[in-house]
């Protein structure tokens, strides 16, 4: 947890993004159209696995009109990569937003300060 409740939002962002890749990891690599979707989703895996444990303890300026933006972003990819997850009908454009949501989370990881 976050070593400053004024940056819970951004933290809770990055573990919603980790948590939802982590829980649903099984599903989603056996529908990897190939290996090497299978590959990039293990590295989009471990990138948001890496952006959780980067944020612990971090403080974010919630205020930051940047930090805002990113933050507003991620967690609509996260909601739609929720529900594209649900069903998995276009297993291509689940991957894509695991890519997506893998890369906000880890930006905004690294907006934060120790």
């Amino acid at each position: 947890m976050p070593a400053d409740n004024r940056n819970q939002k951004s933290f809770d962002l990055i573990e919603d993004t980790w948590f939802t890749l982590r829980d649903n990891f099984d599903d989603l690599q056996r529908n990897a159209p190939d290996q090497a979707g299978r590959e990039k989703l293990l590295a989009n895996r471990d990138g948001a696995r890496d952006a959780y444990y980067q944020a612990v303890g971090k403080i974010f300026d919630e205020q930051d009109a940047f930090v805002r933006g990113v933050k507003k972003e991620l967690e609509g990819m996260t909601k739609d990569l929720k529900r594209e997850i649900r069903d998995l009908q276009n297993i291509v454009s689940v991957l894509s937003l695991v890519s997506s949501s893998v890369r906000l989370a880890a930006a905004l990881s690294a907006m934060s300060v120790p």
